[in-house]
């Protein structure tokens, strides 16, 4: 069974899986399908220093869920502190990823597995992020963009622009790099 906060409307026609849970704040599209053990809308771990020690920032925000989304199973998205968390139209979103506080992602964008998206992060539409790939803080993803799978970006991707690495680099630099690095004898 889902557990479900009072002031959430879940659409009729809405899938939602077992052991989901929506927090207060969550609003949901229509034909939007959630699979088992997803958490919508928890607090995030957005700390501030106080003389007694590490307490949580008041979350003002919640997350909002486009209209024919997708959310695999063991997905966390969490709750926007300074607004909310948003999630566009047509989007994917695979299993096992993180979806930080006030993180807007657009329309038709594919979220593969195991994605990390830090708190404030911006991704555009038709968007695709594969596995195991990590945004950090407050990064813009241009619309059309490519992430490589497993790339760290650290910083603004442009429209239409495919990175690959760790750190991320443009697909250009990527393979002008492993060519220098195999004349070296650096790589196989």
């Amino acid at each position: 069974m889902p557990l479900i906060a009072s002031d959430v409307k879940v659409p009729r026609d809405a899938q939602i899986g077992y052991g989901v849970i929506l927090h207060s704040g969550t609003r949901l599209g229509s034909h939007v399908i959630i699979r088992d053990y997803t958490i919508i809308g928890g607090l995030s771990f957005s700390l501030k220093k106080e003389s007694q020690g590490w307490v949580t920032k008041p979350h003002a925000g919640g997350v909002v869920i486009g209209d024919n989304v997708t959310i695999s199973q063991r997905v966390t998205v969490h709750k926007g502190f300074s607004g909310d968390t948003t999630i566009g139209n047509g989007s994917i979103i695979n299993t096992h990823s993180v979806i930080g506080h006030d993180v807007h992602i657009g329309k038709r964008c594919q979220i593969n597995a195991d994605v990390y998206l830090a708190g404030h992060v911006h991704v555009g539409d038709d968007v695709v992020i594969e596995p195991r790939a990590t945004v950090q803080h407050r990064v813009t993803i241009g619309n059309g963009a490519h992430i490589g799978m497993a790339a760290l970006v650290m910083k603004d991707v442009a429209p239409n622009e495919v990175v690959l690495g760790h750190p991320a680099i443009p697909q250009r630099d990527y393979r002008n790099m492993r060519k220098t690095m195999r004349s070296l004898k650096l790589i196989p």
